[in-house]
């Protein structure tokens, strides 16, 4: 009972969600999942001293290969601003000027489409105003 009241009560403080509370285990499966738990806590544990092993392992082949173990040493700041020359400020290019009416009518298929239609339509009318006259 107490145990029941005690879910409820962490149910309603949202820390166990609702089918942990359902489920109701019986104390040999909740010692079974405790176990579980603790054994996958001791693998995770040893897995991190391997990798906190290979770190320092790495840190120190990098400490190893650093320019002054190398004999090539970084040249100072000012003997570095004396071998690159100044950079000059390229100015930014021109923006593109604005296409004129006639080439975003024959950028468009669809404009190109209705002038052709308009057309045709317009020849259309003078044809058979010519026949009516």
């Amino acid at each position: 009972m107490k145990v029941l009241r005690s879910l409820l009560i962490l149910l309603v403080l949202g820390v166990v969600p609702l089918y942990a509370a359902e489920k109701a285990d019986s104390p040999a499966e909740l010692k079974k999942q405790i176990e579980a738990v603790n054994r996958e806590s001791a693998d995770l544990e040893t897995q991190n001293a391997e990798l906190r092993k290979k770190i320092s392992e790495l840190e120190q082949k990098t400490r190893e290969l650093s320019p002054k173990a190398l004999g090539t040493e970084p040249q100072s700041a000012a003997s570095a601003a004396q071998a690159k020359p100044a950079r000059k400020k390229i100015a930014p290019p021109p923006p593109e000027p604005e296409p004129s009416f006639l080439d975003s009518l024959l950028a468009d298929p669809m404009m190109l489409g209705a002038g052709a239609g308009v057309l045709l339509l317009g020849g259309l009318l003078i044809v058979m105003r010519r026949r009516r006259a």
